[in-house]
């Protein structure tokens, strides 16, 4: 394993067995409420986005912004 196997956290997830990756999935796809503070769009952030971009994506989503 090199390095970016214990540091990328979905890499290092998966070498353990850990399902954390998979279950935030589910959770957001099944969402009725995302709230989002203290946001990272790095690159291993990048499924996160994706789900919720395609759960906003459904004709029953709704989406609320603030600026505070």
């Amino acid at each position: 394993l090199d390095i970016c196997d214990f540091l990328i956290k979905p890499r290092a997830n998966q070498n353990m067995g850990l399902y954390y990756d998979q279950f935030s999935l589910e959770v957001i796809g099944s969402a009725n409420l995302i709230v989002v503070y203290g946001m990272s769009i790095g690159e291993t952030d990048q499924q996160w986005w994706k789900k919720v971009a395609e759960t906003l994506k459904s004709p029953n989503a709704r989406m609320f912004f603030s600026t505070i």
